[in-house]
């Protein structure tokens, strides 16, 4: 029986970062997958990178109304992501339904980190 190990980042954050390029913190994540999944290879275990876009949750509450909106800005719908759609994404990862996805990093954002 096979495992999955999902990897979930944390984009926005990362973002705040100027001088880390987007290019390095994304070779940095593929990396760190690529040396997991030859490390648990024999193990049948897998690995995924999953980075959501900013998710409306109830950490955010304490943030003033301008930060949100900034957040809401960085997204290409204008909104933030719901837990409901990350975990979704989650859980389809973790399942055998994706058996045979393995070392990929899944964007859960709207599109925004592929333009």
């Amino acid at each position: 029986m096979a495992a999955s190990q999902p990897h979930a980042t944390n984009q926005p954050r990362l973002s705040q970062h100027p001088e880390v390029s987007r290019e390095r913190r994304l070779r940095n994540r593929l990396v760190a997958a690529r040396t997991w999944l030859l490390e648990f290879t024999e193990c049948r275990i897998r690995v995924n990178i999953l980075s959501p876009v900013t998710v409306d949750t109830p950490i955010l509450d304490p943030l003033r109304e301008e930060a949100k909106e900034f957040f809401k800005s960085q997204i290409l719908r204008g909104e933030m992501g719901r837990s409901e759609e990350i975990v979704t994404v989650a859980l389809i990862l973790a399942s055998s339904d994706s058996s045979f996805v393995n070392g990929i990093e899944l964007f859960v954002d709207d599109g925004t980190a592929q333009v």
